[in-house]
């Protein structure tokens, strides 16, 4: 017959520690969703790109530009008035032909996103121009004349 008492007293000790660290891993986690919708928004630069996983030069020079009111600008799509949806790891531009890509990477000035559009598969490993960021910030905190 095991005796709890004894299994107890020994054990005893380790769910305080247990508790302490479950808490902790909670507390840790990111919302996903949250992290990328703050980090995204700037102007992101297409550094190199793929079209059915070979290099591609087409789009050279493009970028998106991402703002706090859920739209995106860019030069490689001519709608105006274009809107964006974050669902965790994924994006979707809603163009006329609605662009809808993984987030593969995702940090702070740096991320990879592909997948799907129209008959190709595309990837974009994109750069932020964070010297624009730091000059918006620098313009806000300057004085109004």
């Amino acid at each position: 017959m095991i005796n709890f008492a004894v299994y107890f007293n020994n054990y005893m000790y380790h769910l305080p520690v247990f508790i302490i660290g479950f808490t902790l891993l909670l507390s840790c986690k990111d919302n996903t969703k949250e992290v990328v919708e703050k980090g995204l928004i700037g102007k992101w630069s297409v550094v190199q790109s793929e079209l059915n996983h070979k290099p591609s030069k087409t789009m050279e020079n493009a970028f998106f530009s991402f703002d706090e009111t859920k739209k995106v600008v860019s030069n490689v799509f001519e709608e105006k008035d274009v809107t964006y949806v974050i669902d965790e790891r994924k994006i979707t531009i809603q163009t006329n032909t609605p662009l809808e890509l993984d987030i593969s990477y995702f940090e702070n000035d740096s991320m990879i996103l592909e997948g799907n559009y129209s008959l190709y598969y595309v990837k974009f490993f994109m750069k932020k121009d964070t010297m624009g960021d730091l000059i918006l910030e620098e313009n806000e905190k300057m004085p109004a004349n």
